[in-house]
């Protein structure tokens, strides 16, 4: 449930960089694109910022806890999960990313959620134009770089994956 007035705050907390506590970072992402549209006046740019703060506040406060916490058991063996599994590559994912430490955030899946819901404007917004339209200018600089990112990012991961399936070889 969110509180709306530790929201706010957190909101400029993030617009501004500032350190979020635990509590202001579930309230933000636990808020919805229409609280933060109509509720907060912010677009869809600094709506991601905010939440894009919040997930990297949320990092380093996660990795704060994970500096204070006790070792494991020595009994545990090194590649079980904590069922007692052997973790296979299926179960931790794929390393796609710079460096060689994989997070365990489920970055694909939050990736994967937000692709669906491109997907789906990019559909509707396309049957909803006809091609003698006249848009203002900011939808048309938004399209294009919503469109050039998409592609960056594509031809990175589609590039990346490539030479990780090469060098298995």
């Amino acid at each position: 449930m969110i509180d709306y007035e530790k929201a706010d705050l957190a909101i400029v907390k993030a617009l501004s960089k500032a350190a979020l506590t635990l509590e202001e970072i579930e309230q933000i992402l636990d808020a919805d694109r229409k609280y933060f549209s109509v509720e907060q006046g912010l677009d869809h740019v600094q709506t991601a910022a905010v939440k894009s703060w919040a997930k990297s506040e949320a990092l380093r406060c996660r990795a704060q806890l994970l500096a204070q916490a006790k070792p494991l058991d020595d009994s545990l063996e090194e590649g079980l999960g904590s069922m007692g599994k052997v973790l296979t590559e299926e179960d931790l994912g794929r390393l796609l990313d710079y460096g060689e430490i994989k997070s365990d955030s489920d970055e694909g899946r939050m990736a994967k959620q937000d692709l669906y819901k491109m997907a789906e404007y990019s559909a509707k917004l396309h049957e909803m134009l006809d091609d003698n339209d006249d848009l203002p200018e900011w939808c048309l600089k938004y399209i294009y770089l919503s469109s050039a990112a998409l592609s960056k990012v594509y031809h990175y991961l589609d590039y990346k994956i490539f030479r990780g399936a090469d060098s298995t070889k």
